[in-house]
């Protein structure tokens, strides 16, 4: 409890505009990391938000991350993208690529509001999305046509594959961008898009400007195509995520974000919004005494991704004393007082109210990080690790509160 008093970082999660002198020493602890990884427990974490949000206005004002990538679609976010230096609503831009979780929360409002602000300047902050999923309205409004446009440019033919004609092809693809029942013969339609992908492969620039084109499209259907192998069962309807498919679905979403830091984005600096189970490094030896969860086969997304990029990341945890959680469109739930001897115990014996806990400490002072602990950082359960091992810090906060509706 000594240790957590003298190394822990304080801050306000809701600071005044333009005066980060709590957050100063973040940046050491960050030090040169190109990455940085924002969790979350339950994306119905109202105050984790609010904190989040000032730390990323600290991380683009003070310590030059310009990239905002969030846990919603590569395509929908880059629409979204696009549409904040345009003058629509600035939750309407959101909307257009960013999950329904984050862009229907109170809490997360006044986010849109400053990457839409910062899109006039010459400090802008870019979104980009990493995940494999269709997320917003761009995708079920646009990306047929954009597609179609885009295999018209490059005179990249739709061939029949079996049951699947040129026509079935988008009209399963229109299924899939709108979250509607896929229809058609799995086995055929990826059969032509596997097509389409190597015709993609092997297009030339028309002009110059072509070429960051063609890298994003040839990213993107191969974003598709892990999508589209996963959610399409054998036959019938559409379903979304279970079983291996969590493995499927974070291995694409870590090819997606290290894409987007070696190609999209070189050399830029990149602040990530996912969820804690997303971005944590070894699941596997996460002790889960209730059974509730089994990690020991899941390799999230940044596992691999900081086997790729090592010391480039830095990852960040959140955890709460108590208070209440829940997603704006569902009831809160209690979150139980901590029991003795857990983190979130020993952050309140230590009378802390929001603050950044270093978990890689080497020093002999911190012997305590080299050995398990139980702490509930993902999803609220009580889980025992060695919690350096998964992320390199863990924010406490004091009192949790729930998403609530944007109205």
């Amino acid at each position: 409890m000594e240790w957590i008093r003298r190394h822990a970082i304080s801050f306000q999660p809701n600071g005044t505009d333009g005066d980060f002198s709590d957050l100063q020493p973040l940046k050491a602890l960050i030090g040169d990391a190109r990455i940085v990884q924002l969790g979350e427990q339950s994306h119905g974490d109202g105050s984790c938000f609010e904190a989040k949000i000032r730390l990323i206005q600290f991380l683009h004002q003070e310590m030059d991350f310009d990239v905002l990538a969030f846990e919603s679609g590569l395509y929908d976010c880059d629409g979204a993208n696009h549409a904040f230096s345009t003058d629509i609503a600035p939750l309407e831009a959101a909307q257009q690529g960013i999950f329904g979780i984050w862009t229907g929360c109170k809490q997360i409002a006044p986010l849109w509001d400053y990457v839409s602000s910062s899109a006039k300047t010459d400090r802008r902050l870019d979104l980009a999305g990493f995940d494999c999923q269709f997320t917003g309205s761009a995708s079920t409004e646009h990306f047929v046509d954009d597609l179609t446009a885009i295999a018209a440019k490059y005179r990249v033919a739709v061939p029949s594959v079996g049951k699947t004609t040129n026509d079935e092809f988008l009209k399963q693809l229109q299924h899939l961008a709108s979250h509607e029942e896929f229809t058609g013969s799995k086995k055929d339609w990826l059969a032509t898009l596997d097509s389409i992908i190597a015709s993609i492969d092997l297009a030339k620039p028309i002009v110059a400007d072509d070429e960051q084109e063609l890298f994003f499209w040839r990213q993107q259907l191969r974003s598709l195509k892990a999508y589209a192998s996963y959610s399409i069962p054998a036959s019938s309807a559409f379903s979304f995520l279970s079983g291996n498919s969590l493995n499927a679905r974070d291995a694409q979403m870590a090819d997606n974000l290290i894409w987007l830091t070696q190609r999209r984005y070189p050399g830029r600096k990149i602040i990530v919004w996912a969820a804690s189970f997303h971005i944590m490094r070894n699941a596997a030896e996460i002790e889960v005494p209730d059974k509730s969860v089994n990690y020991s086969t899941i390799i999230p997304m940044g596992h691999v991704v900081a086997q790729k990029l090592g010391d480039n990341v830095f990852t960040v945890g959140f955890t709460a004393g108590g208070g209440q959680a829940g997603a704006w469109f569902r009831p809160p739930f209690d979150i139980a007082s901590p029991p003795a001897g857990t983190l979130e115990d020993l952050c309140l014996r230590a009378d802390l109210e929001t603050a950044v806990l270093p978990l890689r400490d080497d020093s002999p002072e911190a012997k305590w990080l080299s050995e398990t602990f139980y702490s509930r950082p993902l999803g609220y359960s009580w889980m025992r690790a060695r919690w350096g091992r998964h992320f390199d810090a863990m924010i406490f906060q004091k009192n949790m509160v729930p998403a609530t509706e944007f109205q």
